[in-house]
């Protein structure tokens, strides 16, 4: 599977590009992992500050980088295993490289969030969000292994 490929199946995946106002494969990379339009908001319609934006961005065929936002839930054991598995992405951002040998690093992630939300946790907010990002990590990982094994 080439790059367009990959994106092509990625835009099916994940409904669009990060920008739903691009539709050509050839000028994107960038894809959120969640429904934007299904996302916390607040009265006025904008996100809660404590949503945790989840994305990812196709950088070959074989390779994916998981951006999630500056609001991820966060303890000692989630440090320590991002400093282990990410690298510097785009604009020297951490990302979470992942290929098909590597999908199952979500599945980590996710459960190591998810355990933050077992009380007592640091954050009042992270009752709602650690179930909330741990499941957009199964779900991308899910989506990333049909993507991949249908090449």
């Amino acid at each position: 599977m080439d790059l367009t490929t990959l994106k092509g199946r990625l835009f099916e995946a994940f409904g669009g590009f990060a920008d739903k106002r691009i539709k050509n494969l050839a000028k994107a990379d960038y894809f959120l992992c969640y429904d934007h339009d299904a996302a916390p908001k607040d009265a006025q319609g904008k996100l809660f500050l404590w949503f945790c934006t989840v994305g990812l961005r196709a950088v070959e065929s074989d390779l994916v980088h998981i951006h999630i936002g500056s609001a991820m839930p966060r303890n000692a054991k989630v440090d320590a295993w991002w400093d282990a598995n990410t690298a510097s992405g785009q604009y020297g951002q951490k990302v979470l490289p992942i290929t098909p040998e590597t999908i199952g690093k979500l599945g980590e992630l996710a459960n190591l969030i998810a355990a933050i939300a077992k009380k007592p946790y640091s954050v009042k907010a992270y009752k709602y969000v650690c179930p909330e990002v741990a499941e957009v990590l199964r779900m991308t990982e899910q989506r990333l292994k049909k993507i991949w094994m249908a090449a």
